[in-house]
């Protein structure tokens, strides 16, 4: 993880008497952070906190000391992630971001920024194939918060594990009946297990 906070932007409603509809605060940067990877690609999470979660708002990623020469401008509402390359930027390792709000708020809203940097090697590879997109697989993995949303694959897992248990349990019998020497019982005994892993297993 290359940055992790959370940005804290005031309320920004007008009186009701006001010309303007609402003010947008200024632009509050989140400091800066390094990455290692090259071509420069890292993934950025933006996550507002509830009760604003849906809020818009804006967030600029630029090189450290860029004179305001930005990487990336990106602009969202609600929960986003978006992975961010620098190929014109190869040698640059510090960067510096900052965030504003765009959504008329009445009470202080909070949005929480994480930038996790790339370890993956042979990027400049990765990013020239066609078939699949390295961003975009990363991007909604993120968005299902690291895999916890996939129930599909939990309750499979645990189903091959009930199976495994069942198929080694039937395989340990009849191997235990055919050392012991039982051998008239083997093919009723055989029968049986098929029909236990249909109902069972299968």
């Amino acid at each position: 993880v290359a940055f992790y906070g959370v940005v804290i932007f005031p309320p920004n409603d007008v009186a009701a008497d006001s010309d303007f509809d609402f003010v947008l605060p200024s632009d509050q940067s989140f400091g800066t952070f390094n990455t290692s990877s090259t071509p420069p690609t890292f993934l950025l999470a933006v996550e507002p906190l509830p009760p604003a979660q849906d809020v818009s708002w804006k967030v600029v990623v630029e090189p450290f000391r860029s004179g305001g020469t930005g990487i990336s401008s990106v602009v969202g509402s609600g929960s986003l992630f978006k992975v961010i390359t620098g190929s014109s930027w190869r040698a640059q390792t510090m960067w510096t971001a900052h965030a504003s709000l765009r959504s008329q708020t009445t009470e202080d809203t909070r949005i929480r920024i994480t930038i996790v940097d790339s370890r993956i090697q042979h990027l400049d590879v990765i990013h020239r194939q066609e078939q699949c997109s390295f961003e975009r697989s990363w991007e909604h993995f993120s968005a299902r918060h690291d895999g916890s949303h996939h129930w599909v694959l939990s309750i499979t897992n645990r189903a091959m594990r009930v199976c495994l248990v069942i198929s080694s349990a039937l395989v340990g019998l009849l191997l235990y009946r055919q050392v012991t020497g039982i051998g008239g019982e083997s093919a009723g005994l055989l029968r049986r297990a098929i029909g236990v892993k249909f109902l069972a297993h299968d």
